[in-house]
């Protein structure tokens, strides 16, 4: 989810007609997208922003005009005429039940590039707001409202921690009576959380897709999602780093027979070696045993040990 302001809204507009750069480049096949345009096939993104807009009252100050969320389907969906019309009006479906049920202005499912899992939904929410005196106002607007009431229903609040000047860590906040001070979980953090648990809800009980799984929680607060350009090159890396280990995994077990082999040869020689020497002592001792018939005891004596010197090392 994002907020767009006055030059968000152009620069998104620019896209779905890929008038623009990333959208020029995404294009692979020419198929038009699906839109969702409650106010007119004709209009453009900020007509419809304008027709939607157009007679309500919002708080000043603020310079984000629209709210733009991708809702990414499981990409096990098979890409079908009715899989996409139905993904496009679910997407629809859930962020109006979310937010008012009066808040999107215009979807669409791009079907000209390499993804076609997923949906932008612009949208502002609505509602009917009640002043002081009992007055209702019709066709209040707030991109904020929605998003911190379903926060707060589900997470509702917490302790509130500080960083410590002396340990340099976030720790528990208590008044001067010494109770804890406690804080909603409405922010930025946890409407995402919510609405991940929610996304995750909707796909399992009202489109049935039970086997599907929630996306691993947040370690940081970078953006959820990936650009499509930033999920190739993921994409790409992943697939070197498989190649990597794959080609490690090889070496390692040829460099494993490599070692065997050499221990296989090792052995073998250290076994002729010891034959081969064996051998020769016998026929040393042999040699000796003969010559001692010949020259007699004495002679012997004094003969023996250059025989065994000469056999008894062959290398």
């Amino acid at each position: 989810m994002k907020s767009l302001d006055a030059s968000g809204l152009a620069a998104m507009g620019r896209h779905e007609k890929r008038l623009d750069y990333a959208g020029s480049k995404r294009a692979i096949r020419d198929v038009p997208p699906l839109v969702y345009s409650p106010y007119g096939e004709g209009l453009d993104l900020e007509q419809s922003y304008a027709a939607h807009v157009e007679g309500t009252k919002r708080n000043k100050g603020g310079r984000a005009l629209a709210r733009h969320g991708f809702l990414q389907f499981p990409t096990d969906l098979p890409v079908t005429p009715e899989n996409e019309q139905r993904m496009l009006g679910e997407a629809v479906a859930f962020i109006n039940a979310t937010h008012g049920g009066r808040a999107v202005f215009r979807a669409r499912l791009d079907r000209d590039e390499a993804g076609r899992h997923g949906v932008d939904v612009f949208f502002v929410p609505k509602y009917e707001k009640t002043t002081r005196r009992g007055k209702v106002v019709e066709d209040w607007i707030s991109l904020s409202k929605f998003g911190k009431e379903l926060a707060l229903e589900r997470f509702g609040e917490r302790q509130k921690k500080a960083k410590s000047p002396e340990s340099g860590l976030f720790e528990p906040v208590f008044d001067k009576a010494g109770k804890p001070v406690m804080e909603r979980c409405d922010s930025p953090v946890f409407q995402g959380r919510a609405l991940q648990d929610l996304w995750t809800e909707h796909l399992r009980d009202r489109m049935g897709l039970e086997w599907v799984e929630r996306g691993k929680a947040k370690v940081g607060r970078d953006q959820d999602r990936l650009e499509p350009e930033e999920y190739k090159v993921a994409q790409e890396r992943g697939k070197l780093e498989s190649a990597k280990a794959d080609l490690v995994r090889e070496m390692e077990a040829r460099e494993a027979v490599l070692v065997a082999r050499e221990a296989a040869v090792s052995a073998e020689h250290a076994k002729a070696v010891k034959a081969h020497k064996d051998a020769a002592e016998i026929k040393a001792r042999n040699k000796a045993h003969r010559m001692a018939l010949h020259v007699g005891m004495d002679g012997f004596l004094l003969w023996l040990p250059s025989v065994m010197q000469e056999f008894s090392d062959p290398y």
